[in-house]
């Protein structure tokens, strides 16, 4: 293969080299977009970008024009159906138009015909069990996500596209899109897509959300551990007008493997996706239903539910208890009662660890074990805001 590094002895087994190469040709015919870096080839058999030189942080990695980019507020083939819908739903009624048909964009079709279509997220490989150990054993299991949202509604409306093969509507082809979009799909709002495009910007058009297919980025593999470089929360990519850019977050050396971070992912996301979770993620949180409604939480049929994270307080948490004494101490109450759920989560967890197939407990467990990290830290990032209220209080003689 031309101009390609290898990071490290290289196994490529069974592995289909043919569709390795295929694969390359596309990324070196488009390999202008990328900058300071070059592609190169890990174990096993993985494409990847390594420095072509010593980057510094905010160099740019990648440059790809508007013109190549696919968003779910541009016009496609099926627009005229889906326009009304949820992104999730355009952004795979995008996909599968551009992998069954050329003739509107054959460079859309060829990027997203890059990828493989057995492409599924693990909830749709493991989903009936998966979701059965979820609910038993994590402490929210509100939060699993729908596996395939909105499918039947695409179905119906796929069915009426005229000359539509069946294949676009089967359950398969929606849940590839849906692992695309998940682990590819970047996210943009209304107001980053004007931008882009170069068109004037309006007044709400921020709080419009989409998603955005950016060729080659996903060649970008992720940090392990997502917040050691973006601790601000700024996620490195930037919508200007006429490309996006994809910059460094940290120095990279000649020969070094650039990274970027998982896209504010929490634990429950990144099981659902990737079939993993990581150790002290800064994304995840805990949540908190009290059987009451309020303007100030997130209103369900259980009630009142706070989402409780491990970098700042919960205002709104703290102000729903403003008649109380010390607010503090019913938010650090609160905490203390998820802790104890988790404990016996874990204990009921150790009991059943003979009856359990390991790839399921491991992710299962590694969650649950996240979440009560998740609660002490915030119940430690609660008890410094008492101790602060308590030395501010104290009058020194």
């Amino acid at each position: 293969m031309k101009h390609l590094v290898i990071l490290a002895t290289v196994a490529l087994g069974f592995f289909d080299v043919k569709s390795l190469y295929e694969k390359y040709e596309y990324y070196y015919n488009h390999s202008s977009y990328l900058q300071n870096t070059i592609i190169a080839l890990k174990p096993i058999a993985r494409l990847t970008v390594a420095a072509s030189s010593n980057i510094k942080k905010g160099s740019p990695l990648l440059i790809v024009p508007s013109d190549e980019i696919i968003t779910t507020f541009d016009n496609f083939p099926w627009k005229s159906y889906y326009q009304n819908e949820s992104s999730t739903m355009i952004a795979s009624a995008i996909l599968i138009s551009y992998k069954m048909d050329n003739s509107s964009s054959l460079s859309h079709s060829l990027y997203i015909n890059n990828f493989n279509s057995d492409i599924e997220p693990p909830g749709y490989w493991l989903e009936e069990e998966l979701k059965v150990w979820l609910t038993k054993f994590v402490e929210f299991p509100n939060r699993v996500r729908t596996k395939f949202p909105e499918f039947e509604k695409y179905k119906d409306i796929a069915m009426k596209i005229e000359g539509l093969r069946s294949l676009a509507y089967e359950v398969k082809s929606y849940a590839w899109a849906q692992a695309f979009t998940l682990q590819h799909g970047i996210r943009i709002t209304r107001k980053d897509w004007k931008i882009l495009k170069g068109i004037n910007v309006e007044k709400g058009d921020e709080n419009i959300n989409g998603f955005a297919f950016v060729p080659l980025f996903e060649l970008f593999n992720q940090y392990q551990v997502p917040d050691n470089n973006h601790i601000n929360d700024k996620y490195p990519v930037e919508f200007q007008k006429g490309k996006v850019v994809l910059s460094a977050q940290k120095d990279f050396e000649f020969g070094e493997e650039t990274l970027v971070p998982y896209q504010h992912k929490n634990n429950h996301e990144l099981v659902e996706d990737f079939g993993f979770s990581i150790p002290f993620n800064r994304h995840d949180y805990i949540e908190y239903t009290v059987p009451v409604y309020s303007e100030l939480c997130r209103n369900t049929d259980n009630g009142c539910t706070f989402r409780i994270g491990t970098v700042e307080l919960n205002e709104n948490l703290v102000k729903f208890y403003a008649d109380k004494k010390n607010p503090l101490i019913s938010y650090r109450q609160n905490i203390r009662s998820v802790i104890r759920r988790f404990k016996f989560s874990l204990r009921h967890q150790r009991r059943r660890v003979k009856i359990l197939e390991d790839r399921h407990l491991k992710l299962i467990f590694n969650l649950s074990i996240s979440e009560k990290w998740t609660a002490f830290k915030s119940l430690a990032l609660v008890d410094r805001a008492l101790l602060k209220n308590f030395a501010s209080s104290l009058k020194l003689v």
